[in-house]
């Protein structure tokens, strides 16, 4: 993992450490990394495979069988790219329209 990866995550944290203070939750669910024996990548999170920055699931490394999830929900690459691109369904702290009024 490069610095500047690291430190978005880091932020990214951050910001949900922040949300869960002001909305009074606890654990928030965060996006984790799972690597299997055999190379397999999965990103979950909240026990779905998720992943807004690429694809959730990776089997056995090679990216050209490269699977795209929300929320559980499989999509093709180019749903997975319109609803990004969209912003529908992200956190408020991924919004682009929040971001521009930081």
């Amino acid at each position: 993992m490069n610095k500047k990866e690291e430190d978005r995550r880091l932020k990214e944290n951050e910001i949900i450490e922040t949300q869960n203070r002001i909305t009074g939750k606890k654990d928030f669910p965060k996006t984790k990394r799972l690597k299997t024996s055999d190379g397999t990548i999965a990103y979950y999170w909240d026990g779905k495979l998720h992943n807004w920055e690429g694809p959730a699931l990776i089997p056995e490394g090679n990216n050209r069988l490269r699977e795209y999830y929300l929320y559980g929900f499989k999509k093709t690459e180019d749903e997975w790219k319109e609803a990004k691109k969209s912003g529908h369904g992200l956190p408020w702290y991924k919004n682009p329209a929040y971001k521009e009024r930081s």
